[in-house]
């Protein structure tokens, strides 16, 4: 799926350990282990404390066997993740090679940057490869913006009561245009599988959001629609000139639920309209597989 507007985005509640009362029934901690795309697939796997320390991507080969491409690793500090590293495998026949390393730094309970570095094909860091990303949240440790870099523009976000991501209209001047974008969300009552153990802000943080839209990897709930919508309009004099121009996506889930009133499968499809009026379509289907554990 092609990326939207907000690469890098960074979930606020992050993940914590949990602990047993011998005087109380076992918890039972749910577990994301798989999601089957088209021709893909992305696995996971955890330590004692539930937390995510490896995924792995893998790619259907001549619609045959699934022969894993690329994995992350990560690291935790004081139940936080420190360290991620990105491993790739370059051509099939090919071992792996580190492409790039993310550090992540936390301040006050909140993470407060990103620090990324890519390395070139003999495992050197490339300095022209580094990037950072900050991060700022309200009082509820919700994440209000992002940005790229200490001079980047910050990207403002939102929340609803039910922490489910709401992305405020915003607008941007580009020489001789302004671009307003606005969203709409719709999202239903249902647990998002995204939302254990961390995953969403994982796979976003380290822009592996093609997997899934933001807003479905950060929320609380599932994403059963959703609507961008792109004004642009023609600038002379900081006045605007002429009619303004849209572009439109809309996506639409429908979603059937398994065991626990969990996702089992979901089928994405979305629309893409351009100012001259012609549409593109997409459909995407993802199966879901769990594990439950008891603590």
């Amino acid at each position: 799926m092609k990326k939207l507007i907000l690469p890098f985005l960074s979930l606020s509640l992050f993940i914590s350990a949990c602990s047993k009362d011998d005087n109380k029934a076992p918890k039972e901690i749910i577990q994301l282990q798989e999601v089957e795309m088209e021709d893909s697939k992305l696995s996971f796997t955890y330590n004692e404390q539930s937390q995510p320390t490896k995924i792995q991507f893998s790619m259907k080969v001549n619609d045959e066997a699934y022969l894993p491409m690329y994995y992350l690793d990560f690291a935790y500090n004081n139940g936080k993740p420190s360290t991620a590293d990105f491993f790739i495998r370059p051509q099939i026949n090919e071992d792996y090679k580190r492409q790039s390393s993310a550090k992540f730094v936390h301040e006050g309970g909140n993470l407060s940057y990103t620090a990324l570095v890519g390395y070139d094909e003999n495992g050197t860091p490339d300095e022209d490869r580094r990037d950072t990303f900050f991060y700022t949240f309200n009082a509820a440790k919700q994440l209000t913006s992002l940005k790229s870099g200490s001079n980047g523009a910050a990207i403002s976000l939102g929340w609803d009561g039910r922490n489910n991501l709401l992305v405020p209209t915003h607008t941007q001047e580009i020489s001789d245009e302004r671009i307003t974008t606005s969203f709409e969300h719709g999202y239903d009552n249902n647990i998002n599988p995204y939302s254990f153990n961390g995953l969403g802000f994982l796979l976003t943080t380290l822009n592996l959001g093609q997997v899934e839209m933001p807003d479905q990897l950060l929320s609380a709930n599932n994403v059963l629609s959703y609507k961008q919508t792109i004004k642009r309009e023609t600038l002379d004099n900081g006045q605007v000139v002429g009619e303004p121009a849209y572009e439109y996506t809309t996506i639409d889930r429908s979603i059937t639920l398994g065991e626990k009133g969990l996702p089992a499968t979901i089928e994405l499809k979305e629309k893409r309209t351009n100012p001259s009026g012609s549409e593109e379509n997409q459909t995407r289907n993802y199966k879901f597989k769990y594990s439950i554990i008891k603590q």
